[in-house]
Order: C-alpha cells, then sequence, then structure tokens
C-alpha cells in the first residue's frame, strides 16, 4: 500500500476500502457509455485476442486453441490459413468466436463469408447461438450483378454470408 496508511491513518473506513480495493484489482474497460470489469474478458490461449468470459468457458481446448491460431494470422499480418479439424469439431464455432472477439475488439468492422447454399442455415443457427450481437445479412441472388448490388451497403458495417452456389 505504499504511503496510504501513513495518509488515512485515523480515517479506518477509508483505509478499509483500500484493503478491499487491494484485494481484488479492478481493471474498467470503455465499452460505449458503459464500464465493464476487466474479469469479463480472457486473453485467449495467451494470444492477446481478449474474448468474452461467457463466450470462451464454452469453448473446448482445442476450440480455443484453433481461435488463437487465427488470431495469430491477423496479429503477425500473415495471409491465409486452414483450420483442419476432422468434422463436427467445431470449426464453424471457431470462426464465430473468433470474429466475436475481433469485432468486440474494433479490430474489423466488417467480414464477408462465402460459403455454399447448404452451409447458410446452419452459419445462421451458429452466429444466433455464439454471437447474437453480431448482426448477420445473408446475401444470395442468381446474378452477379444482383449479388454485388445487394452487398455494397452492406461491405462497412456487419459481417456478411453468401454462398457460391444457387
Amino acid at each position: 500500500m505504499g504511503n496510504w496508511p501513513r495518509a488515512v491513518q485515523g480515517h479506518e473506513s477509508l483505509q478499509g476500502h483500500i484493503v478491499k480495493a487491494e484485494e481484488k484489482p479492478v481493471a474498467l474497460a470503455l465499452d460505449g457509455e458503459r464500464y465493464q470489469e476487466a474479469d469479463e474478458y480472457v486473453n485467449v490461449c495467451q494470444s492477446g485476442l481478449m474474448m468474452y468470459r461467457e463466450t470462451h468457458d464454452k469453448l473446448f481446448e482445442h476450440q480455443k486453441e484453433g481461435v488463437s491460431f487465427l488470431y495469430s494470422l491477423h496479429r503477425d499480418g500473415r495471409e491465409g490459413g486452414i483450420l483442419a479439424d476432422d468434422m463436427g469439431l467445431g470449426k464453424t464455432i471457431q470462426v464465430i468466436a473468433f470474429l466475436s472477439g475481433m469485432f468486440d475488439g474494433g479490430l474489423v468492422r466488417s467480414v464477408l463469408l462465402v460459403m455454399p447454399v447448404t452451409l447458410v442455415n446452419n452459419w445462421m443457427r451458429e452466429f444466433v447461438k455464439w454471437a447474437p450481437g453480431i448482426r448477420v445479412k445473408i446475401f444470395h441472388g442468381t446474378s452477379r450483378k444482383e449479388r454485388s448490388q445487394n452487398l455494397e451497403p452492406w461491405c462497412s458495417c456487419v459481417p456478411q454470408s453468401t454462398s457460391f452456389g444457387h
């Protein structure tokens, strides 16, 4: 407590508050107009990507490592990367958790996901479940011109999901 005890001698109430504050240090992060305790966030596998604890705690260890891998690609300026887990191990969830951390940290403003039409509904369900605060817009059109016109207003504000099939 440094010189604090001398400065607050005779003020037991104030000393008690200082002791309590030192027992549990709290950092605050500005989030819009409200403050949040820093313990609401977790540094994913010590990668530097901060993620809401609630999301982090739902991930399996291999999924956390996948999120950390994706962030390392971004952080280190590397282009491209492949999550090559077996089917059913949560690659979709890893990508959504990664994007959630990136959006929450203000590291991205919009994302375009391209996938086969057969996967769009699954991705939408997973976004609702894992990152309900992220707005997702589906873009699907029969012509290139129609897809371009639909995408244009969204390109700088939200993640987008589109397909490369009919």
